[in-house]
């Protein structure tokens, strides 16, 4: 299974009725470089794991797959933590940019397919839980 490289925290994905669904554990990126680097050269991710881009303003945000060696879904969340658009299936190791549709401060990259196994679509909200310290028993 592959592994972050630091559990900095969890999503939890709630649908349009405001039930719960799934949390994932994330790896934030702490600093603009990080943020460049984003999953460039990992190997894999799993459907429980995935990156949080957290900004310090909403944005118009641009995400792209240089050196990312499997397919994604980026899911880009407002101020609000109310999604505003997902992109499925990003394609790998591409130049493509990936837009926000609005102003986001967040960012969630998963696996490919996991928003549509878990129905992650527009509007709806999402919690962040952040440094809960060692989330796998390390």
């Amino acid at each position: 299974m592959a592994k972050l490289l630091r559990v900095d925290g969890m999503v939890k994905f709630f649908n349009l009725n405001k039930e719960h669904t799934k949390n994932i554990l994330v790896e934030i990126p702490e600093n603009s470089e990080e943020q460049s680097t984003g999953l460039m050269n990992r190997e894999e991710i799993n459907e429980n794991q995935g990156m949080l881009f957290i900004y310090d303003e909403p944005q118009h945000l641009s995400m792209w797959m240089k050196n990312v060696k499997f397919s994604i879904d980026i899911i880009f969340v407002n101020n609000r933590k109310i999604i505003e658009n997902v992109i499925k299936n990003a394609e790998p190791l591409s130049s493509t940019l990936y837009n926000s549709k609005g102003p986001c401060k967040y960012a969630v990259e998963v696996i490919a397919g996991f928003t549509d196994t878990y129905r992650v679509e527009k509007g709806q909200q999402i919690e962040i839980k952040r440094n809960l310290g060692s989330l796998e028993g390390e």
